[in-house]
């Protein structure tokens, strides 16, 4: 679905490579007021305004949305999709499930690590309507409403899937299963989830065209706080914020994590979004619990930590 877009973004703006590339810093940059909205109706708005931050700044986000590369635009889909589910769950209101529906089913003409959002709605939709405390009231004239959306939006696709499978070529092409099987042990699959474990902290994608070459996917402070995020998630699995943003990172990391390259910066790219909530998660609890100190401590401290 990029070369639609596109066709229309040069349609009206000269084809030079500078414009080229600004198409992808044009559709990342609007897909930060989505991100905003979906964590804010998660987290509030001092969580969500750190996570905003953090995904402004992170080198991984910066070097896919300058360079065009087609995993971008999955985060204008994915933080769609959830912004709008989150508001229909939140009001009731049936338009809402509705657009959000058309960005969850345009995720699919984009790049194939998308491929794992759904699993992702359906373990949120599981939680929402089973786990979470405050159940909100299934609509299902909304939901139904969506799933016809669905169909009718994913028709083109629904022959090449009867036909091909619902995995391409290519996804076949780099999947881990055939290595493992050839090796029968599960030794080669536990040194792989090792690599996609520390991609994030200690070596990340070799690739000069996703990421510095083996260099660590995050900063010293967002690396440290996504480790402390993913804890704190783990202890309060069940409050909401914390549940999102660990199921939606784990998920999101699936198709780097089953393919032939755990450290894969394009195939993770969506956990992006999720990797930002939990670290400032993590920040915001470290600012809260500075702040209950009967002696606080001096004030240059918390803006050192920020």
């Amino acid at each position: 679905s990029l070369y639609y877009p596109m066709a229309l973004w040069f349609k009206y703006i000269s084809p030079t490579q500078v414009h080229f590339f600004l198409f992808s810093v044009f559709l990342t940059l609007a897909a930060f007021p989505l991100a905003y909205w979906t964590f804010r109706q998660l987290a509030g708005s001092r969580v969500a305004l750190l996570a905003l931050f953090i995904m402004a700044v992170m080198r991984w986000n910066i070097t896919f949305s300058r360079n065009n590369h087609p995993a971008f635009e999955i985060l204008f889909y994915i933080l769609g999709a959830l912004a709008f589910f989150l508001y229909g769950l939140r009001t009731g209101k049936s338009w809402a499930y509705s657009v959000g529906t058309v960005f969850f089913t345009g995720g699919f003409y984009s790049y194939q690590s998308y491929r794992a959002f759904p699993l992702l709605i359906l373990v949120l939709f599981l939680y929402e309507f089973g786990w979470n405390p405050e159940k909100p009231k299934i609509q299902w004239k909304a939901l139904l409403t969506s799933g016809v959306i669905s169909l009718i939006l994913l028709s083109p696709l629904w022959l090449y899937w009867i036909k091909n499978g619902f995995m391409s070529w290519r996804e076949k092409e780099v999947s881990v299963f055939p290595k493992i099987l050839e090796s029968g042990s599960l030794v080669p699959l536990i040194s792989h989830l090792m690599e996609g474990v520390l991609m994030f902290n200690r070596q990340g994608d070799s690739w000069h065209i996703h990421n510095l070459p083996n260099c660590r996917m995050l900063d010293d402070v967002t690396g440290v706080l996504l480790v402390l995020g993913f804890f704190l998630a783990l202890f309060h699995l069940r409050n909401r914020k914390y549940f999102y943003a660990l199921t939606g990172f784990g998920v999101m990391c699936l198709p780097a994590l089953l393919s032939n390259d755990a450290t894969s910066a394009s195939r993770s790219y969506g956990a992006i979004p999720f990797v930002a909530l939990l670290s400032a998660c993590a920040l915001d609890s470290i600012w809260m619990r500075l702040r209950s100190l009967r002696k606080p401590p001096a004030t240059w401290l918390p803006g050192a930590l920020v």
